[in-house]
């Protein structure tokens, strides 16, 4: 039987991220760690299609799952992290 929703792999990047991603250079420097042969360019292309909308991860940030049709998205918001640190967990 197919589901009504589309299923993903949201909650799956957490266990295989560091948890002290916070701030977008940290978030180049993971990457550039994790893919040592992408270019600049390459990098640039997962920061664009990851946006992020906040500067920094802030550890007091309430925690929770997104709505998926309204409000802040997965990209940055979720029951696990927020801002550079869920960008890194969904990217």
């Amino acid at each position: 039987m197919l589901t009504p929703f589309p299923q993903n792999n949201v909650a799956e990047g957490p266990p295989f991220t560091p948890y002290n991603i916070t701030t977008e250079a940290d978030l180049v420097n993971w990457i550039q760690d994790l893919l040592p042969n992408f270019t600049p360019n390459d990098v640039s292309k997962v920061l664009l299609y990851y946006p992020g909308l906040n500067t920094s991860t802030n550890p007091s940030d309430p925690l929770f799952p997104t709505l998926g049709d309204s409000g802040p998205t997965v990209i940055n918001q979720s029951s696990v992290a927020t801002g550079q640190q869920q960008r890194a967990n969904v990217s």
